[in-house]
């Protein structure tokens, strides 16, 4: 989530950590979504970084899926195939 958004994890300031400064932009739609969507790998590490960060560990992916996840984004230059898309967690 850092090396997508330009954030630390944490300030250690004022400021609210990257995940709940995230899952904010997530619902108040990120001002720069629509940028960040024109370059999807961008986007795609964002997205992938909020799935690792849920409140729910078991709605978070396991490692061999971030694996998949991860090679899917630099080998498509973004644009992550669905199948790793879909939130799951270990099975």
């Amino acid at each position: 989530m850092e090396l997508a958004t330009g954030r630390r994890a944490v300030d250690g300031g004022e400021e609210e950590c990257l995940v709940e400064w995230g899952r904010r932009m997530a619902k108040e739609g990120w001002p720069a979504k629509e940028e960040a969507s024109s370059n999807t790998v961008l986007w795609d590490l964002f997205t992938l970084g909020m799935r690792c960060t849920a409140d729910a560990p078991q709605e978070r992916p396991d490692m061999p899926d971030v694996l998949a996840s991860l090679l899917d984004i630099s080998q498509s230059g973004g644009a992550s195939s669905s199948s790793h898309s879909d939130g799951g967690a270990g099975e």
